[in-house]
């Protein structure tokens, strides 16, 4: 089973003077990990909760990393799941919807 990690991610990427940041979610999963010569599979998150994606991965976290002796890191895209940079106010005006973009 992964174990469910946060790190402190900046909201804007764009704007050296706007400082704030939130609680990104990421999962890691070392089952199959052999750190002499097991590789590292990286998932970007997609629009939804991260435990979804993993859940239905299973080529990726178990056939992929069992014969790659590979480490599984899923991330979770900034507002979905857990990963609501301003919390319950994440949905609500411009201000914060500014943010949910491409860039």
């Amino acid at each position: 089973m992964p174990q469910e990690l946060y790190f402190d991610v900046a909201i804007d990427h764009f704007n050296g003077s706007y400082d704030d940041t939130y609680q990104m979610r990421y999962l890691v999963d070392l089952q199959y990990y052999d750190k002499e010569k097991g590789a590292v599979l990286f998932y970007c998150g997609n629009e939804g909760d991260i435990w979804t994606f993993y859940n239905n991965s299973g080529f990726m976290t178990t056939t992929l990393a069992q014969n790659l002796s590979a480490a599984v890191v899923f991330a979770e895209h900034r507002f979905y799941g857990k990963s609501m940079p301003f919390g319950n106010e994440s949905f609500s005006g411009k201000e914060h919807l500014r943010f949910l973009s491409v860039e």
